[in-house]
């Protein structure tokens, strides 16, 4: 855990300074996706919209993770801060740190990601990529969570 002094950086301290079971797990769920974890945190039925896509299964969304990680194996989701809302969702800020691709990235059947082969990549795209920090993500407990 911990990320940006967002949640300390295990279960026990977060819950010592004050941080709800909902905050640890929605943590747990942002920075668990490319390892696939973040379907432990997950109910039945669960769902995962990513942007500009209309929600998928779990098992689908990790699916289309699993293969990015292949390509981008220092992939790292962070989770800087975790608001609740007065309507009872949480917004949250999160940031992809996802290097540089080291391995060819397979297509993704069923999306627009087509197969990009390391040997074909240009010079100027072999760089370590960081993307801008999203404060858009909204996340609904709909039901009882697996954390509780």
């Amino acid at each position: 855990m911990g990320a940006a002094g967002s949640i300390p950086a295990d279960e026990a301290a977060a819950k010592e300074a004050g941080k709800t079971d909902d905050e640890i797990a929605i943590y747990k769920f942002c920075t668990g996706l490319a390892d696939g974890s973040a379907k432990e945190q997950c109910a039945e039925g669960c769902e995962m919209g990513p942007p500009g896509a209309p929600p998928l299964p779990m098992d689908a969304m990790l699916g289309i993770c699993g293969k990015m990680v292949v390509a981008f194996p220092d992939w790292k989701s962070l989770c800087l801060g975790i608001t609740k809302n007065d309507d009872g969702t949480y917004s949250v800020l999160t940031q992809q740190v996802i290097g540089a691709m080291k391995a060819d990235l397979p297509a993704i059947e069923g999306t627009p990601f087509p197969e990009v082969k390391l040997a074909d990549l240009p010079d100027e795209a072999k760089i370590e990529m960081t993307l801008p920090v999203e404060g858009g993500a909204q996340i609904k407990f709909r039901g009882a969570c697996d954390h509780d």
